[in-house]
């Protein structure tokens, strides 16, 4: 009786923990009380916190209105073609000509077209194909991944340890 009953602390423990974070109280609960508290709090931990989720939400749209600036779009297409030019990659007749047009375009800039140059990359990394591919190799699927092992384990070793105890040995 005593271990269900930690059982469901642990479970409500656990769904606290879950509360600020997208998973929610109710499915960390829910989780808790079927699989484990332990893959419940596992679960939670890995969830993204609600503040994080806003925050990256209000940075998102800071950027976005940001890029839309014309004079950030100049100044970011003036650091390029610098950029080229310290590389060799464009001529000083070249960057002379293509920042005329840029400044001639005062306001209302369109992106002009600078020469393409092929380039080696050092190290690309390959993104991942879905969310699922992404989700395997993030921490916190390892961290789950963990936590069952860990649970499974446990779940064992009282096993046993409850069969070991209730033999009966005799002695003749």
């Amino acid at each position: 009786m005593g271990f269900f009953l930690g059982w469901i602390i642990g479970a409500f423990i656990a769904a606290s923990v879950g509360s600020n974070r997208k998973i929610g109280f109710g499915t960390t609960l829910i989780l808790s009380l079927i699989l484990s508290p332990l893959v419940g709090i596992l679960f939670a931990i890995a969830s993204p916190s609600l503040a994080t989720l806003e925050f990256q939400k209000k940075t998102l749209e800071a950027l976005k209105q940001q890029n839309n600036s014309p004079s950030q779009r100049i100044d970011a297409e003036l650091t390029r073609l610098i950029q080229l030019l310290n590389e060799g990659k464009i001529t000083e007749a070249e960057y002379l000509s293509l920042r005329t047009k840029l400044m001639n375009q005062g306001l209302n800039p369109q992106p002009i077209q600078v020469p393409k140059v092929e380039e080696k990359p050092k190290y690309v990394q390959s993104a991942p194909t879905s969310q699922f591919d992404a989700f395997v190799s993030s921490w916190k699927f390892w961290l789950i991944v963990g936590g069952l092992l860990l649970t499974g384990l446990i779940a064992a070793l009282i096993t046993q340890s409850m069969n070991h105890s209730t033999q009966v040995i005799h002695t003749p």
